[in-house]
């Protein structure tokens, strides 16, 4: 019968047998080390690992260095529970609907994504304090922007991917990331320079300075430059979907199209107009999109490109300050206290806006209640086109949409911990205010 030998480390941790059965005689397994406490992300609640349940991941941005990357929220989008996050790669443009409750989307955001469940379900912490959501065109989001968070004070990150709502409330449904800030002795000094073969160019510096003892100080400071890469750039991004040209391109094309029954025949009608046509088109209603009018059967080959109006990457200018204070009043109680100061500027393109009239496309929008009167110099078909029918058109003209942001963010948590024994047992304590 084989012994199993087990280190006192992994007795601790996991579950083992205390002797092995040896020949009818029992030797005892070397005495067990106690173990330090750790404090697990997920809950307040100080455990040791043995006693930790649910998974978590932990990531050190120091070591994706080499991989380029200047923004936590493109840091944080390798995790493998990661989904589809907002960041700088992602040229996300308008407000996604300008919600009423402010909680919009603004572009230029970097968000963190568990699981498809959406980066309002994601609690961010910051040293396990809270942290501040990010703007958005309509107000506050309801989501963190890590493009607050300087990715270069970063010591490390725990993600918790159980949910945590009843520890923290809704937004922790997807789990939570728990940001630890680094302590710096000394003076380090960094600089980065990189891009891609056609751009993006991305250029980054950091100061950092600090020093420890009985109080504890360190101050960053940090500024990142990203240039913008046109999708048009390269082969691969610039059609919708990489090979197949217009296929998928957008039905909103820059000459228009129509989509309608006509009340006269009872025909439907689901045209584009010709390339090159200008002032009012001829319409035939004998023979819709037909030799005799200015408009032919829809197609997939009338479909727009509009790829190459947008950005593979962002660009983005971020510059901060970071402060963290810690002092020892004895060996239970700690005062701490951290400040941010940081900017975003950051723009976002996309191709220009898509119009139309009529009530076919039910979208919500305004457009839907638009209808183009029959006595209109510009209406063709000599009747009524807003009910059960659809014009639309993309107005090169007007050039693309660019969305420009301006963020200031300013951060201040203090607060107050310790330790204290009451009937044989000790208790620990945090008070805060952020």
């Amino acid at each position: 019968m084989a012994c199993i030998h087990r280190t006192p480390a992994a007795i601790a941790i996991s579950v083992a047998f205390a002797t092995c059965a040896q020949g009818g005689t029992a030797s005892s397994a070397p005495a067990a080390t106690p173990i330090e406490e750790i404090v697990v992300t997920g809950s307040r609640i100080r455990r040791d690992a043995a006693h930790a349940h649910g998974l978590h991941l932990s990531l050190q941005p120091k070591d994706t260095e080499r991989s380029g990357l200047t923004s936590l929220g493109d840091i944080m989008a390798r995790l493998p529970a990661s989904s589809s996050p907002l960041n700088t790669r992602f040229n996300s443009s308008g407000n996604f609907g300008f919600p009423a409750d402010g909680g919009g989307v603004a572009a230029g955001t970097a968000q963190v994504d568990l699981r498809h469940l959406g980066a309002k379900r994601v609690l961010v912490l910051v040293d396990g304090l809270r942290w501040v959501n990010g703007a958005s065109g309509s107000g506050v989001s309801g989501a963190a922007d890590l493009n607050t968070i300087p990715a270069s004070i970063v010591e490390r990150v725990e993600v918790s991917l159980e949910g945590a709502s009843a520890i923290y409330g809704s937004d922790a449904i997807a789990g939570v990331v728990n940001i630890f800030t680094a302590r710096v002795e000394g003076f380090s000094a960094s600089v980065y320079n990189g891009g891609y073969q056609h751009g993006g160019v991305t250029r980054h510096a950091e100061l950092a300075l600090g020093r420890s003892g009985a109080t504890f100080a360190s101050l960053h400071a940090n500024f990142t430059e990203q240039r913008g890469l046109s999708a048009n750039a390269q082969e691969r991004t610039r059609w919708p979907f990489p090979g197949t040209g217009v296929r998928h391109g957008s039905t909103f094309t820059p000459q228009g199209r129509v989509i309608f029954t006509d009340p006269n025949t009872g025909q439907f009608v689901n045209c584009a107009l010709d390339t090159g046509v200008v002032g009012t088109p001829r319409y035939d209603a004998v023979d819709p999109c037909g030799a005799n009018d200015d408009y032919h059967p829809w197609s997939n080959a009338d479909r727009f490109n509009h790829a190459p109006y947008n950005l593979v990457v962002t660009p983005s200018r971020r510059a901060s300050l970071f402060a963290r204070v810690e002092h020892d009043l004895s060996p239970r109680l700690r005062l701490y206290g951290r400040a941010l100061l940081n900017n975003r500027q950051s723009i976002n393109q996309a191709a220009p806006e898509p119009l139309w009239a009529g009530s076919i496309a039910e979208s919500g929008s305004v457009l839907d209640d638009i209808v183009i009167a029959a006595d209109n110099p510009h209406n063709p078909f000599g009747f009524d086109l807003g009910k059960d029918a659809w014009a639309t058109r993309r107005p090169l003209e007007s050039g693309p949409r660019i969305f420009k942001q301006d963020v200031d963010t300013r951060y201040v948590a203090l607060g107050a911990q310790g330790t204290r024994s009451v009937l044989e047992r000790t208790f620990h304590w945090d008070a805060n205010f952020v």
